[in-house]
């Protein structure tokens, strides 16, 4: 374990967020465990001031500096982020492993900071204290196990009580993702994004209905984005208890070095489809063989401000995929659900199957529950809807 003392700097206390009684762990990380929450990214001297501050105001006892990546003309697309853990700083220090340097030399070493020695850490559970962890289902079909290459994906969302701040993300794949959120205000809002391959940029060949222009972005990654919300067009103002349809195609061409992904959602007040646009995304090398033109089912939720620690909660499913040769839907039969928390940190989350077996409910922050659990297992298969009959061409 390679040690040193970080610089100099005033103020190590609470408020301070200073450097001087900080141990620097370098090439050394808590490997396996889970942080609590992210500082945002780490660049300079400033950023790391902002994650001891961060790390001390959280009351945990240490942090990890990692990751980020650069596209093939030197743009961070992905930075490296402070990730605070709720271990004491002896705990931290007993879990510490030594981990491979960057092989991106632009990328710094990772780092794991222990605060001063004289600072408590609380390793307690409190409700309301940080952000719900985010919660990911990941759907499998009997097609899917046996390696068919799949080419549409759909998935229900139904939200009793929408949260502010939250993003029901319903279905993710591969290299985007489309959902429904909640912001401040009555503000809703659907999207849907697909990240650049490295070195390439998106194409927006269709905006979404109501949307008259194209937008990118960049922070984590870059890429193509629609983003409706309930002001712009009346079918983004999707309404509680209420189940909506999204459902992302895709289509490779022929040379295998692009692919065109389209978006849809279906609500159920008026029983119409919505386009939330269509993204051409080329890539440097032919990916015929590479899995198929759309891969990794699966959905998240997931708090993005409002207030700290709240409870949220979705409905996620049933979920369907298409597969290459077929025109048929198939039923996801089972579902393997991760979270960015350790139920021994987060006693506060739950994802249980529904009472049909068909569907998976999820629910982050808010207070412990007596019995938190994270399902894992076989879901009944669900005949698909009629309106995935009706997808627009």
């Amino acid at each position: 374990m390679r040690a040193r003392g970080a610089e100099e700097e005033h103020g190590a206390g609470v408020g301070g967020g200073g450097s001087s009684s900080w141990e620097v762990l370098d090439l050394m990380d808590a490997v396996g465990l889970k942080p609590v929450t992210n500082t945002g990214a780490v660049h300079t001297e400033k950023d790391l001031k902002r994650s001891r501050e961060m790390c001390l105001s959280m009351e945990c006892g240490g942090f990890a500096v990692k990751g980020g990546a650069y596209d093939a003309t030197g743009t961070c697309v992905d930075p490296p982020r402070g990730y605070i853990y709720r271990k004491t700083q002896s705990g931290l220090r007993d879990l510490a492993r030594a981990v491979p340097p960057p092989t991106d030399t632009r990328l710094p070493n990772t780092a794991l900071w222990l605060a001063p020695p004289d600072f408590h850490a609380d390793t307690s559970f409190r409700p309301f204290r940080e952000p719900g962890t985010a919660m990911h289902p990941r759907w499998k079909t009997p097609s899917m196990i046996q390696g068919c290459k799949m080419n549409g994906y759909a998935c229900r969302i139904c939200v009793n009580e929408p949260v502010e701040g939250t993003f029901y993300m319903t279905c993710g794949f591969h290299c985007g993702y489309s959902g429904i959120q909640e912001h401040a205000g009555g503000k809703k809002q659907v999207l849907f994004s697909v990240w650049a391959a490295p070195g390439c940029k998106c194409e927006v060949l269709a905006c979404a209905e109501g949307l008259g222009e194209a937008c990118g972005f960049s922070g984590e990654g870059s890429g193509a984005t629609q983003q409706v919300t309930n002001a712009v067009a009346a079918y983004a103002d999707w309404k509680s208890g209420t189940p909506y349809t999204l459902c992302v195609r895709a289509t490779m061409e022929a040379d295998g070095y692009a692919t065109i992904f389209e978006c849809d959602i279906f609500t159920p007040d008026d029983a119409a489809w919505y386009r939330l646009g269509k993204i051409r995304r080329p890539t440097q090398s032919d990916q015929r063989a590479a899995g198929g033109p759309l891969q990794g089912p699966h959905s998240f939720i997931e708090p993005f401000g409002g207030q700290v620690g709240s409870r949220r909660s979705g409905t996620y499913g049933p979920a369907w995929c298409r597969f290459e040769g077929s025109d048929s839907w198939e039923s996801a039969t089972s579902v393997e659900i991760s979270s960015t928390g350790d139920l021994d940190t987060f006693p506060n989350q739950m994802a249980s199957r529904t009472p049909d077996g068909r569907c998976v409910h999820l629910q982050t922050g808010g207070e412990a529950f007596d019995d938190p659990k994270i399902y894992k297992g076989p879901l009944e298969p669900s005949k698909p809807p009629a309106e995935l009959s009706t997808l627009p061409a």
